[in-house]
C-alpha cells in the first residue's frame, strides 16, 4: 500500500497535533501543511464585517483546491476554525470521497442555533470531530439536540501531545525562582493562564491567603486590570503577579504545586497543567472538565470539588508531606510520558488515519467514542471526577486509549 497522504489545514501558526504528526512522518506517512494566513489576520473593519469577510473569502478556497489537486491527499485534517472549515468544505464541494477530520479544542463553544455551526461542525461531510478529552463530548451530549447532531460515533477522543523534558534539578529550580523574583525556599503554588473570570483564580488566592503558614501564589499570565485587581484583593500579600512570560512552560518546575480551579464546564484539556506535570509538578484541579481526566486522582494530582475547605486541606497536606509531594510529582511526569507524549498520541492516531483511508467515515477503532448507557466518567476513573448526569436522555460512555 502506498504511503498515507494527509493534508493539514490551519489558520493558526500553532498546530496541536504537530508533534505526533512528526512521529508519523518518520514512519512513512506523508504530510503537507497549508497555513491560511489570510484567515489568521482577518480584515479591517468591525468584528462582524471581519467575520463575514473571512467566511466568504474566495482566496483560501482557491488555495485549498490547488493544493488538493497537486498533493492528492487521502485525508484532510483541519485544525479548529470556522472560516478555514467553511473554505475547505467549499473547496471540496465536488469531492465526496476524501474524508475530512476536524479538531475542536474548546469545551462547549458550539451553538445549535448558529447556522455557521450547522455548516461546519454539524455538517455530515465532516467524517470525524477530533476532541482532546471526553469532557468535550460530555458537554455536547448533555445539551438538548446535540446527541442527534453530534453522536459519539462522530467523535474521536485524542489527547493533545505534550513534550516531556529532562527532569529539573533542585539547583535549577532555585535558579528559576531567582530569575522570577521568588524566594528560593518556601512553598509556592503556581498557575499559568490568561487571567479571566472563568479561570476562577480568586478562589485559590483566597484559600492561600488564609492558610496557617505562608505559601505564595505565583500567577504567570496577563489579564484585564479589573481581573487582576480582584485577584490582588482576594489574595493580598500572598499573590505574586508575574505577568506574561514567553515559553512559560520552561519555568513551571519552579512551582511545588500547580493549580487550575477553572469554573464549570472546566477546561477542554489543560495544556498548562499537563506541561507542569511533565516537569514533575503535581496538579490540583476541579473534579470536572478535561484536566480531571489528565491527572490520576490521589496519584499524580487531586481532583477536588469547588470547596474552600477541601482545597485548603489538600494544599496544607501536600506542603507538610514532602515525601508525598515528591511521589505525586514523579507520578505526574510518568503519567504524561506514558499517556500523553507525542509517540503515544501518534500510536493512537496512526490506526485512525489508516482506517479513514480505507473506509472513509468509518469508526476509528481505538480512539472512537463508544456509546454505552449511564454516566460519563473521566479517564482517571476517580470517584466523582468528570461525572455528568445526562438527565432523561441516556448518556454515552466515552473511552480514551491508554488508561
Amino acid at each position: 500500500m502506498d504511503a498515507c497522504r494527509i493534508l493539514t489545514i490551519t489558520s493558526s501558526s500553532w498546530r496541536a497535533y504537530n508533534p505526533a504528526q512528526l512521529v508519523l512522518e518518520s514512519s512513512g506517512f506523508v504530510f503537507e501543511h497549508l497555513f491560511l494566513e489570510e484567515l489568521s489576520s482577518g480584515t479591517r473593519g468591525r468584528f462582524g464585517s471581519r467575520k463575514l469577510a473571512a467566511y466568504t473569502s474566495k482566496e483560501p478556497v482557491m488555495r485549498i483546491r490547488e493544493t488538493v489537486d497537486r498533493f492528492r491527499p487521502d485525508i484532510i485534517h483541519l485544525s479548529p476554525g470556522r472560516a478555514s472549515t467553511l473554505a475547505t468544505l467549499r473547496a471540496m464541494a465536488g469531492n465526496r470521497k476524501t474524508p475530512i477530520l476536524l479538531e475542536h479544542g474548546a469545551i462547549d463553544g458550539l451553538n445549535i442555533l448558529n447556522p455557521i455551526d450547522h455548516a461546519t461542525f454539524f455538517n455530515r461531510r465532516i467524517a470525524k470531530l477530533i476532541v482532546p478529552t471526553r469532557a468535550v463530548v460530555n458537554s455536547w451530549l448533555r445539551r438538548p439536540g446535540f446527541q442527534r447532531l453530534i453522536g459519539p460515533d462522530r467523535c474521536a477522543v485524542l489527547p493533545i501531545p505534550v513534550e516531556v523534558p529532562e527532569p529539573i534539578s533542585q539547583k535549577r529550580k532555585q535558579a528559576i525562582r531567582r530569575e522570577l523574583g521568588l524566594p528560593e525556599s518556601g512553598f509556592i503554588v503556581g498557575t499559568v493562564c490568561t487571567v479571566r473570570a472563568i479561570k476562577n483564580l480568586p478562589f485559590v488566592a483566597e484559600v492561600i491567603s488564609k492558610m496557617p503558614f505562608s505559601p505564595l501564589f505565583a500567577v504567570v499570565g496577563s489579564g484585564k486590570e479589573s481581573e487582576l485587581g480582584q485577584l490582588r484583593e482576594a489574595g493580598g500579600q500572598s499573590v505574586r503577579l508575574l505577568g506574561r512570560i514567553p515559553d512559560a512552560w520552561k519555568m513551571m518546575g519552579a512551582f511545588d504545586l500547580f493549580v487550575t480551579p477553572t469554573r464549570l464546564p472546566g477546561e477542554s484539556f489543560g495544556i498548562a497543567p499537563a506541561e507542569a506535570m511533565s516537569q514533575g509538578v503535581p496538579v490540583l484541579t476541579m473534579n470536572f472538565g478535561g484536566t480531571a481526566e489528565i491527572i490520576e486522582h490521589g496519584v499524580s494530582g487531586l481532583a477536588l470539588p469547588m470547596d474552600h475547605t477541601a482545597w485548603a486541606l489538600a494544599i496544607l497536606d501536600l506542603a507538610q508531606d514532602a515525601q508525598r509531594l515528591d511521589a505525586m510529582g514523579e507520578a505526574a511526569r510518568e503519567r504524561i510520558s506514558r499517556h500523553f507524549s507525542a509517540k503515544v498520541v501518534a500510536r493512537d492516531l496512526q490506526p485512525a488515519f489508516q482506517r479513514q483511508r480505507l473506509e472513509p467515515g468509518a469508526g476509528d477503532g481505538g480512539i472512537q467514542a463508544q456509546s454505552r448507557g449511564g454516566v460519563i466518567e473521566a479517564a482517571g476513573r476517580q470517584r466523582g471526577a468528570g461525572r455528568v448526569h445526562a438527565g432523561r436522555q441516556p448518556a454515552p460512555q466515552i473511552y480514551l486509549p491508554g488508561n
